[in-house]
């Protein structure tokens, strides 16, 4: 047997002591036989050794050598899958790693490569991911490829997905200019090739209502800039024998969300957008929020409802946000997300008041979306008896902008349709008069 002491192992009856730095000295010749057995005794090296092990690995990479060049990367992502927290020099290590993706690597060696880096920046968010966002897009297929290995390792993706959820939440409420901002369009193309054909599906899941509400929040803001679509920013591989496809950062913006829902496993809300152009609404600034509604009615007939609480969660924080586009996003998924009848039943919510104050205010966007709040509200068993008393307040509104008036002649029906007793035909009396001139305007 031996023992351990302070870092060198000594062999019971000899007097050698065996230090790591034998290994460490001997790096190259042991790890082209064995990338394993040096890997086990990294542990033991001190952190400049470690990063120069990593240098030293990553310069036998390009080896014309397959055997030579493998055991490279297998060394790289070996210490780096037990070590990779103890890392410095990380800066040096991402741009060497860069440098020799571009060359013509050896197609195992690439990929060990690339699952090093994933290793990396799992340990490394921070550092790695701001080093990767800052080049110029749109990306070669490296840094492609990278952002896509990304979603192949939970640890790694939640991580990663943290951050760039961190960055479209904390600039956009910061932005003041009109000038398009760099990095959270990098953050749309990262997402985009990082939930491509995504391995880490229940990661996604557990960051699935704020991950939604960040990238839709960011569509809003792209498409209040009107950047020109010939600005490509992302191109997506088309496969063997067809063309990639180039988005600009509208409809990169679009495909982030889209792929946020297949990558959840959503497919179904997906196909309720498609089928009633949320994706046209959404790209239009004066339609997002109609686009917006829609696109909650599919998560509404999609999602199971602890998914559904789980927004609501996350919006009504932000229903009186002092960013307008946040405060919008989070106004209508919340009128929206009462069609179901156990958000509309959650309790300790202050649901009406919310609506009844939004209907109050003099943004007419404002009135229509508590006004759909409302509607949605009387759907449910026991709301309409206590929306009754807001019938001659809402009359107000049968004159209002079209859209408005709308609403209100929908929140009015249901109320009344879903009321009870003898009141409702009271209700329904002390409207009708102001109702006829609609009518025969439909007519007409």
């Amino acid at each position: 047997m031996g023992r351990k002491t302070q870092g060198l192992w000594e062999e019971e009856g000899k007097h050698e002591v065996y230090s790591a730095n034998v290994f460490y000295n001997n790096t190259f010749e042991i790890a082209k036989s064995d990338p394993t057995l040096l890997q086990a005794f990294a542990e033991y090296f001190t952190k400049i050794q470690l990063t120069t092990l990593v240098l030293t690995a990553m310069e036998g990479l390009t080896d014309s050598r397959a055997k030579v060049s493998l055991a490279a990367a297998q060394l790289m992502s070996g210490v780096m899958k037990e070590r990779g927290r103890d890392m410095i020099k990380i800066e040096e290590v991402v741009e060497g790693i860069l440098e020799r993706l571009n060359l013509q690597l050896e197609p195992s060696t690439k990929e060990e490569t690339l699952r090093a880096m994933c290793l990396l920046a799992g340990n490394n968010t921070h550092i790695v991911v701001p080093m990767l966002l800052n080049r110029p897009l749109p990306w070669n297929r490296t840094n492609l490829a990278l952002w896509n290995v990304f979603g192949t390792r939970r640890e790694t993706t939640i991580n990663v997905l943290q951050l760039l959820i961190g960055i479209l939440e904390n600039l956009h409420s910061k932005e003041e200019t009109r000038e398009m901002a760099f990095q959270p369009v990098a953050v749309a193309c990262a997402l985009c090739e990082m939930l491509s054909g995504s391995l880490c599906q229940e990661a996604i899941q557990e960051l699935y209502p704020r991950l939604l509400l960040a990238v839709l929040s960011h569509l809003y803001w792209v498409i209040e800039q009107n950047a020109p679509q010939k600005m490509v920013v992302y191109s997506k591989d088309g496969g063997p024998g067809s063309k990639s496809k180039p988005f600009d950062p509208t409809s990169c913006a679009l495909e982030a969300v889209k792929l946020v829902l297949l990558a959840a496993a959503y497919d179904g809300v997906v196909t309720y957008a498609n089928q009633h152009c949320c994706w046209d609404l959404l790209s239009c600034p004066k339609f997002y929020y109609i686009g917006i509604m829609d696109l909650t009615s599919g998560i509404v007939k999609n999602c199971e409802p602890a998914i559904l609480h789980r927004i609501l969660n996350l919006v009504r924080n932000l229903l009186y946000s002092f960013d307008d586009r946040r405060k919008i996003l989070a106004r209508t998924f919340y009128a929206q997300l009462l069609w179901h009848r156990s958000v509309a039943q959650t309790l300790g919510q202050d649901f009406s008041g919310n609506l009844i104050r939004w209907i109050k205010e003099p943004n007419l966007i404002m009135k229509e979306v508590g006004l759909r709040g409302i509607s949605n509200l009387a759907l449910h068993p026991g709301q309409s008896e206590s929306l009754k008393s807001l019938v001659p307040f809402l009359r107000d509104f049968l004159k209002s902008e079209v859209r408005v008036t709308v609403q209100a002649v929908k929140s009015l029906r249901n109320i009344i349709c879903h009321g009870q007793g003898e009141d409702t035909k009271v209700v329904f009396s002390s409207i009708s008069k102001q109702l006829c001139p609609l009518i025969n305007d439909v007519w007409a």
